[in-house]
């Protein structure tokens, strides 16, 4: 089975072989894209906070400036960070924009294609914290470090 690059390409399933193929070929594709990559949450908070505008904006971004092939993101559920949503992870500077609005998402996308980290967000660094906007960036923590 061929690499799927479009839901036009994909071909009937007839058997669990074929599903098996698909599957794989699909995990490998994903395993080997060495594309930075936007992780935006799509859990309940974040849809109540604006979410579902952030992912339309991205993919219409993404598309309309012809970027497929310098980016990639991925809608996951939540990751717990309920009252800092809608958020976005960014693979792989580990960089966690939260409270993200339309307005500062080409700024995200940009900088994410060029592996920088937008600057001109609060920072935090190992515990010390920047004051530049009324933005928080935390470059340095993943979610598996944040304690519940």
């Amino acid at each position: 089975m061929n690499d799927i690059s479009s839901i036009d390409e994909l071909k009937k399933l007839n058997s669990i072989d074929d599903l098996k193929k698909l599957y794989w070929s699909l995990f490998d594709k994903i395993k080997n894209d060495t594309k930075p990559q936007l992780v935006i949450c799509s859990g309940t908070a974040c849809h109540a906070s604006g979410t579902s505008d952030i992912i339309r904006f991205t993919k219409k971004y993404i598309i309309e400036n012809k970027l497929q092939d310098k980016i990639s993101f991925k809608i996951t559920g939540c990751h717990g960070f309920c009252e800092m949503g809608p958020f976005i992870l960014v693979k792989p500077q580990d960089a966690f924009y939260h409270k993200v609005t339309i307005d500062c998402l080409p700024e995200i996308i940009n900088a994410t294609i060029e592996g920088k980290i937008v600057d001109n967000f609060y920072m935090l660094i190992l515990g010390q914290v920047k004051n530049v906007t009324s933005r928080m960036i935390y470059p340095s923590i993943k979610s598996r470090d944040v304690q519940f």
